[in-house]
């Protein structure tokens, strides 16, 4: 599969839970600051098992990127005070692109209901 590198956000983010993934827009300057991840959503505890998520991959998204990936690991908090933006904005797109999904998926896959199947609903009391 070839992986282009505006694609590579994206796949990321597939392969870690559809956390919000960018291309890093830092301030600063350093080495490989072309090809840094900004990661969002990831506290701490998980960052390690994250990475190792990344690890099958890797070798293809370093050949895609250009060199060895960066990747910055935001907090949940630290998303939320600093990139909530950022965060929501990622998370409408995902939302959307699953309904899209939902939307266009076969209705035949699951049993048709039949108009007679569906019983009215009655309200007691009801004027």
């Amino acid at each position: 599969m070839t992986l282009e590198r505006d694609a590579i956000p994206a796949r990321v983010s597939e392969l870690l839970d559809r956390r919000p993934v960018r291309w890093g827009e830092m301030a600063c300057d350093f080495d490989g600051r072309d090809r840094t991840l900004e990661v969002f959503d990831a506290d701490a505890h998980e960052q390690r098992d994250l990475l190792r998520r990344l690890r099958p991959v890797r070798s293809q998204l370093d050949e895609t990127a250009g060199g060895p990936l960066v990747i910055v690991f935001h907090t949940r908090a630290e998303s939320r005070r600093l990139y909530a933006d950022v965060v929501d904005g990622w998370y409408r797109k995902v939302l959307a692109e699953l309904v899209a999904q939902w939307i266009d998926e076969r209705a035949d896959t699951d049993p048709p209901v039949d108009v007679g199947d569906i019983e009215p609903l009655r309200l007691r009391g009801a004027a």
